[in-house]
């Protein structure tokens, strides 16, 4: 168990309800490529499809609407000239700018001579993600999208990236899932839109449509 982030945000959604869906992980893991963080399984688990303060989706495998499905945002998001795409292709030429203007200011004294780069300046900036290491864990009702950046073997040690309103960068939070969540739900972390203007009563509101029962490999009906 990484933390209790996972229970913190479960005890803010206050969530009764019947427990009607059972997930299986290693399919769910075959059909999205890749595997998934503990964090979000055991938030998965515990809570069914359904929005926080009205305004942010947590991505759900058993979801029966299209925009809170992880698997139906992931293939989206990632088709030919999709977000996803357009973001890596962008990290990429935004450090590329960056080394370009770097690089000589660190090679060149004021008198123009060339010097020895300082302690800690002789790397070149390399981009935060490249492709296949953005994976869509959480959306809003703005078009903010929250991403996992998958630069880590281990699932666990990823770190989240938002890209807000659709722009062309990505901000990113050395946070896990469950942490960051956690402290944007409590305003304890900055963050744009209607969850960062102060505290607030929590709603969470679990969608009307509920959760699939029966549709592998994205969930099995509970025994």
């Amino acid at each position: 168990m990484a933390d209790d982030h996972v229970e913190r945000i479960v005890d803010l959604a206050g969530w009764q309800g019947p427990y009607t869906w059972r997930l299986d992980w290693p399919a769910i893991e075959i059909a999205l490529g890749h595997t998934l963080p503990s964090d979000y399984k055991r938030l998965r688990e515990r809570l069914p499809p359904g929005r926080f303060g009205g305004f942010l989706i947590l991505l759900h495998p058993a979801s029966v609407s299209d925009g809170g499905n992880l698997l139906v945002e992931e293939r989206s998001l990632n088709e030919p000239d999709g977000l996803v795409e357009m973001l890596v292709e962008q990290e990429g030429i935004d450090t590329e700018e960056a080394n370009a203007g770097r690089l000589p200011i660190i090679a060149l004294a004021p008198d123009g001579k060339v010097v020895d780069p300082p302690p800690g300046d002789d790397e070149e900036w390399r981009p935060l993600f490249g492709p296949g290491q953005l994976h869509p864990c959480f959306r809003t009702d703005n078009g903010d999208y929250g991403f996992w950046i998958a630069t880590e073997n281990d699932p666990d040690e990823w770190i989240i990236g938002i890209n807000y309103v659709r722009g062309g960068t990505v901000e990113w939070y050395e946070r896990s899932l469950s942490s960051l969540l956690h402290e944007m739900l409590t305003d304890g972390y900055p963050f744009r839109g209607p969850l960062g203007q102060g505290p607030r009563p929590l709603m969470f509101t679990p969608f009307t449509s509920g959760a699939l029962l029966q549709s592998p490999p994205l969930a099995r009906p509970a025994i």
